[in-house]
């Protein structure tokens, strides 16, 4: 892992809630945070296998949000990344998988949204060392009267 990424803290439990309340109930995750100073931040969403509510991926604007609030993060300035393996699982038959969840922040409605999502990698140290995974200037989208502006 680079240098310039420091640690935070690892996997810390977080609640977040569910698309609709009714249909898709909150769940729980396990959060790291890296910080990269001067830059924002890293937050690596891990769907655990106690997590019996809405999945990390299905909620993933929902999740990103409660990290942000949780501990204080620029929504501007902060990289998600989920993170699926044996753990995810209660049969444990899974690979690890670590993927970008990037999305457009929307200034008027303090909301994430537009989730596109890539493959980073199958380990850590792999996914660090791509530039993608860096923080850098969230796509923030303005709303006027009915349009969304994206910048």
């Amino acid at each position: 892992m680079s240098d310039r990424i420091k640690n935070v803290f690892k996997q810390r439990l977080m609640e977040f809630p569910g698309q609709f309340p009714t249909a898709f109930g909150g769940g729980i995750c396990e959060v790291d945070l890296y910080e990269v100073p001067g830059e924002g931040h890293i937050v690596v969403i891990r769907e655990i296998a106690e997590n019996k509510g809405c999945s990390t991926v299905n909620c993933i604007e929902n999740v990103a949000l409660q990290a942000c609030r949780d501990f204080n993060l620029d929504p501007n300035r902060v990289v998600i990344l989920n993170h699926l393996g044996p753990f995810s699982y209660e049969n444990g038959d899974r690979e690890e998988e670590w993927s970008l969840a990037d999305m457009a922040w929307h200034e008027e409605w303090q909301r994430f949204g537009r989730p596109a999502w890539g493959f980073m990698g199958r380990t850590l140290e792999e996914v660090l060392a791509n530039p993608k995974a860096l923080p850098r200037a969230t796509r923030v989208i303005e709303s006027t009267a009915n349009t969304a502006v994206l910048q």
